[in-house]
């Protein structure tokens, strides 16, 4: 849906397929560093924000990622993107962030379907699994299967961010440390 000139928030400001000016990153800062996978960029775009930077999509602009993943693959991915939002959601206690990194959902969400958690990615992977061979015999899929496809998927990904989230504030709790703001803290010299 997007269009070419477009002017997009932060949370678009994707690593690997962004450029922006050099002296803005100059003055107002860089990744943060206690980022070890997931959430750099929007939280660099976040701040970045708040200085006036403006996300515009260029379509001419292309970018190529090589990476086959799979679904356990990618499940893995999402946990770690959830303990980034985590990380996120302490640095920026603005409401959009949170309302972004839905934290707070995934804290009053998680004890009802962590004990299913198991059951609900095997399902979705054993519907991926079917699909994929469906596809491979060249069968294609019928619209009853995809939506239950899309559903396994929600509910698949969306319980592993939430699992990611909820183990890293764990994480924060039993070592005893107040949460990422005191890990790293960005002080603009301005």
């Amino acid at each position: 849906s997007l269009r070419h000139g477009d002017i997009l928030d932060y949370t678009y400001f994707w690593g690997g397929r962004t450029s922006c000016k050099r002296s803005l990153l100059l003055e107002f800062g860089v990744f943060n560093p206690v980022f070890r996978f997931g959430c750099e960029d929007i939280e660099l775009g976040y701040r970045l924000s708040r200085e006036g930077l403006r996300v515009v999509y260029n379509k001419n602009a292309v970018s190529y990622t090589v990476r086959k993943i799979d679904f356990d693959a990618f499940c893995n991915r999402l946990e770690r993107q959830g303990a980034s939002n985590y990380v996120f959601s302490q640095l920026h206690p603005e409401s959009e962030v949170q309302q972004l990194t839905g934290i707070a959902d995934s804290e009053q969400t998680w004890p009802m379907i962590g004990p299913y958690y198991e059951a609900i990615k095997q399902s979705a992977r054993h519907l991926d699994f079917i699909a994929n061979l469906k596809l491979a015999r060249g069968l294609g899929l019928d619209e009853d299967t995809l939506a239950l496809l899309h559903r396994a998927y929600w509910a698949a990904f969306k319980a592993c961010l939430m699992k990611g989230a909820v183990e890293k504030k764990l994480a924060c709790q039993q070592s005893g440390s107040p949460g990422a703001g005191a890990l790293w803290q960005l002080q603009p010299d301005h």
